[in-house]
């Protein structure tokens, strides 16, 4: 029987290394990524005839239904754009990104069918703790040179921000399963590792995004946060962004805080030219978008830039506005879905889902980590931490 509890043991950590580097970023070459992805994939699809019966007793709820629909819309708006001008390599990236959501969403269910939420959760903490400091122990030496090549280990500088940021989330959520003790040492050297990487890399997202996890986490009613409304008027402003642009710039807070003290310029580093473009760029494309894996080609084509620096604004023009709504339903039902008082260890999962959002004003947060961030804390808000031992039997 510890025979059988130690293999178990052995494949949980497998497993959950293999769906970190999918999930989340790797410091892995892109060709192993994509062998991982294939892997995980097969095997979380052998794995699901086993926990079925878990997955449709205890799982499946409006959020995964929801969720299922996103899928199924992703998947039509690339084939409505199917033999476009800009439609050339959409249909794999579909799929390739299909594989992934399905692979992390059920793979993150198996793991809770088997009770395994705790372990989980430690490895992807370590993992991600490694990668940040092999990341953080080569650039440092050299960071003016990295800087200047944007050749991270985490690849670009928002990567290398948005990493140090899951990984202080992580550390507070490993201290709720207990797997962890909390060691205020290692909390200020996290909080501290990451400012300090974020300057070095320039990075100012990265330490808005420190700032609103910490303002979140420490400061912001539990109750509140909770609210799928309050979730739904901060996604709304922030979405907002490219259709006031010109009310931003010409506000007192954007000419005297963001020019002045930040010293950034007026185009916000091109994306007001960006927002300008926007009833251009979506011309009969607002319903289904140009298809999923698209953006870079779409936007350089037309606009030359590399993509639409707003969340919002990405989905709609991948996707379209319909499978966009059905991507705000499946957040604000995974909102609705917590619980606190069952398993506050969804707390700093909660925070990372709001500071993303607000990030997206600008930058392009709406990414298979928030989608996986969801999961986790659907998952965790469903079953908590309970061990099923009729799968470890």
């Amino acid at each position: 029987m510890k025979e059988k509890s130690r293999v178990n043991d052995i494949f949980v950590i497998c497993y959950s290394f293999l769906i970190f580097n999918i999930a989340f970023t790797s410091i892995l070459p892109k060709v192993v990524v994509n062998a991982i992805t294939l892997i995980t994939f097969t095997i979380t699809m052998l794995l699901t005839i086993r926990t079925i019966t878990f997955i449709f007793n205890d799982i499946i709820g409006l959020p995964f239904m929801l969720f299922l629909c996103y899928i199924l819309l992703t998947v039509l708006s690339t084939h409505f754009n199917k033999g476009g001008f800009f439609s050339t390599g959409a249909t794999s990236s579909t799929i390739n990104y299909i594989m992934i959501l399905i692979t992390i969403f059920l793979g993150i269910i198996i793991i809770s069918a088997f009770g395994k939420l705790k372990s989980f959760l430690l490895v992807i903490f370590f993992v991600e703790l490694a990668y940040c400091l092999l990341n953080d122990i080569t650039f440092l030496p050299n960071y003016r040179a990295f800087i200047a090549s944007q050749a991270y280990l985490l690849n670009g500088k928002f990567q290398v921000a948005y990493a140090h940021l899951d990984l202080l989330a992580l550390y507070f959520a490993n201290i709720y399963a207990k797997s962890l003790k909390m060691k205020k040492k290692i909390l200020y050297s996290l909080i501290i590792l990451a400012l300090i990487v974020n300057l070095l890399v320039n990075c100012i997202t990265g330490i808005v995004g420190l700032l609103l996890f910490i303002i979140f986490y420490f400061f912001c009613s539990k109750k509140l946060l909770r609210q799928p409304l309050f979730w739904l008027v901060i996604f709304i402003i922030c979405s907002s962004v490219p259709f006031v642009y010109q009310y931003i710039i010409d506000s007192t807070f954007y000419q005297n805080f963001v020019i002045g003290s930040l010293n950034r310029g007026l185009t916000m580093t091109g994306r007001m030219n960006i927002y300008k473009a926007v009833p251009y760029l979506m011309y009969n494309h607002w319903h289904w978008g140009y298809g999923y894996g698209t953006s870079y080609a779409v936007v350089n084509g037309l606009i030359s830039m590399p993509n639409m620096q707003n969340g919002f604004m990405e989905l709609v023009v991948q996707v379209g506005l319909i499978t966009t709504t059905f991507f705000i339903l499946f957040v604000l039902a995974v909102i609705k879905s917590v619980r606190f008082e069952k398993n506050i260890i969804t707390l700093p999962f909660l925070c990372l889902v709001y500071v993303y959002t607000i990030l997206s004003s600008f930058e392009i947060t709406f990414s298979i980590t928030f989608f996986f961030i969801c999961m986790i804390i659907y998952v965790l808000s469903r079953k908590g931490m309970e061990r099923n031992d009729s799968l470890n039997g």
